[in-house]
């Protein structure tokens, strides 16, 4: 009967997991593992799409700098081509205004300076309707005949 028994015995004992003789924990633990895995695979996913777009705006931004740089390079070439446009007026101004011609001229002019052997006259102006009075009262008569 012992082996009867035994044989028996053996046909009713369910086979029992090592982690399922706990009542289940196994299967939460199971559980649980997939869910950190899930969980490490989505962390895993975040943190790569942080730093591709960390990258990205990096390289746009350096893009846009470059594409600032680049308007600033051109407005500082007008710049410097109406710097030297403006040099050489300045030039030719300068070679003119050191002939002696256009010394003399400014001399005459501003200081009211004159030769050696000229004379200076100063024209005032009188208002016109004072001398017209004056001539017409200092001839009575209209001229008859002819000037020429």
């Amino acid at each position: 009967m012992g082996l009867v028994d035994e044989s028996r015995s053996r046909e009713n004992e369910v086979q029992i997991n090592p982690g399922e003789r706990s009542g289940g924990r196994g299967v939460r633990r199971r559980q649980q593992a997939k869910k950190r895995k899930q969980m490490r695979k989505l962390l895993t996913v975040a943190a790569i799409g942080l730093i591709a777009l960390w990258l990205l705006t990096g390289y746009v931004s350096g893009i846009v700098d470059v594409i600032r740089l680049k308007a600033n390079i051109a407005r500082i070439e007008r710049e410097i081509d109406e710097v030297n446009a403006e040099i050489v007026q300045l030039q030719e101004e300068k070679a003119l205004v050191e002939t002696l011609e256009y010394v003399e001229q400014m001399a005459r002019k501003k200081l009211g300076l004159v030769m050696p052997g000229e004379v200076k006259y100063i024209v005032t102006e009188v208002a016109a309707d004072e001398t017209m009075e004056k001539d017409v009262e200092k001839r009575p008569q209209k001229y008859l005949e002819p000037l020429y």
